[in-house]
């Protein structure tokens, strides 16, 4: 992984986006990110893209993103099923990180960026809740998926335990499969 802080990388995302002009639809992220593996200075974040595409991801303690540390670009490809784990380090502990995706080039979100807080130091007390959930959606809920997710949001948990599938609805169409 090479960290990349600041505005050091703009002249290569620059370059890059020169390049992506030529192809007439840029990718995009498929699904919502989903981030696990916190630590008290690093965290990993799962991304899926529509295609092939080249990602990263900016870090930073404000939505400005005046000052932030990047991962490395990494590549989704069909072998991985246009997945990839990015791993950022270098956090800082009991701090909460705003994050931005980049795919191909293009900013994933512009504002109300996702937001996660690394652990505190090992060894520290602190106060803290968390959620458990399995079996998150079913035949009951094919038109809301996941609804219990939006009531845990609400508790705003330090994290979440997934511990069950997160889907029962079990579809008998590729079509449907892949749109689930």
């Amino acid at each position: 992984e090479r960290a990349v802080r600041g505005r050091n990388n703009a002249s290569q995302r620059s370059l890059r986006i020169e390049v992506l002009e030529k192809r007439e639809l840029l990718a995009v992220l498929s699904d919502s990110t989903l981030v696990g593996g916190v630590t008290q200075s690093s965290a990993k974040v799962f991304v899926r893209t529509d295609e092939a595409a080249q990602v990263s991801i900016d870090f930073s303690t404000d939505t400005s993103f005046s000052s932030f540390v990047s991962t490395g670009v990494q590549a989704t490809t069909a072998d991985t099923d246009f997945t990839r784990i990015l791993q950022i380090n270098a956090l800082q502990p009991e701090t909460k990180y705003y994050y931005r995706v980049w795919v191909d080039s293009a900013a994933q979100q512009t504002s109300e960026f996702p937001s996660l807080t690394t652990f505190p130091t090992v060894g520290d007390n602190g106060a803290f809740s968390f959620a458990i959930v399995s079996d998150v959606t079913g035949p009951r809920f094919s038109d809301v998926p996941a609804p219990v997710y939006q009531r845990v949001a609400e508790e705003s948990p330090a994290f979440v335990l997934q511990i069950g599938d997160f889907d029962h609805r079990n579809p008998r169409r590729l079509d449907v499969m892949r749109k689930m």
